[in-house]
């Protein structure tokens, strides 16, 4: 009888390859990608993020998560765990959007004071370096449509390689810390979006990983890193803040 290969274990140098990798790729895309690009094609560079971004390292990851999973004698949608959501689900959402929401309001003050007592400059804008991005101008709210689509690989590619394809093996090598190790690698897989950023997203980057891993059900972690990060970003890109 094949066993399903999204339960056997994974050792730590096998999943940090994994995120490293995706994140070295993401460092390269941004830095060097993203300027070349919107040079020669005179796109902006929010427009030139969502094709970059995108095509180089969410659609890889949406993809590699679907052909890793089509792997297994179990249908993909259960290897990856996106079973229907029940009221055990629901209680797990409710508590990580809470989780979150309170952390995120708390890192959000100290970022506020901190910095300006120990005389630290920070961005004007929750912004990584690489996109110097205040909202649209007037007359671009049609971007919001290819951003829908990067949005889409975005969350979908990430839960469903880091939390679907790559956490159920991390539990079965370490147990109840796996989590830990999942939320760890995927904060290094975001380290060029800048310190201040990076501390902003500490709390989806941490609770995430706990409660998808508590509930077993990476719908969960779509839902939640869908909500936090597209109302985010509606919300900077309308300058609603």
């Amino acid at each position: 009888m094949n066993k399903d290969s999204s339960r056997q274990p994974i050792p730590v140098w096998q999943s940090s390859a994994w995120f490293l990798g995706a994140g070295l790729l993401l460092f390269i895309l941004t830095h060097w990608g993203i300027p070349l690009w919107s040079h020669w094609s005179g796109w902006p560079v929010i427009l030139s993020w969502f094709l970059v971004g995108g095509v180089g390292v969410f659609v890889p990851l949406f993809v590699s998560a679907i052909a890793c999973a089509r792997r297994s004698p179990i249908p993909a949608w259960q290897h990856l765990r996106l079973r229907p959501l029940n009221r055990d689900d629901g209680r797990w959402f409710l508590r990580g959007f809470i989780m979150i929401a309170l952390a995120t309001a708390a890192v959000t003050w100290l970022l506020q004071h901190i910095p300006a007592f120990l005389n630290i400059a920070t961005p004007a804008h929750p912004s990584p370096p690489f996109l110097p991005f205040a909202g649209f101008e007037p007359g671009q709210q049609w971007m919001l449509l290819p951003w829908l689509l990067f949005f889409f690989f975005n969350i979908f590619g990430e839960e469903m390689m880091w939390r679907g394809y790559i956490l159920p093996r991390q539990i079965a090598r370490h147990g109840a810390r796996a989590w830990q190790i999942n939320a760890l690698l995927w904060t290094l897989f975001h380290l060029c979006f800048g310190w201040y950023l990076l501390i902003m997203l500490l709390p989806i980057l941490w609770v995430i990983p706990y409660v998808v891993q508590k509930c077993g059900n990476t719908w969960v972690g779509i839902l939640l890193h869908g909500l936090f990060n597209g109302s985010a970003f509606l919300a900077l890109s309308l300058r609603l803040f």
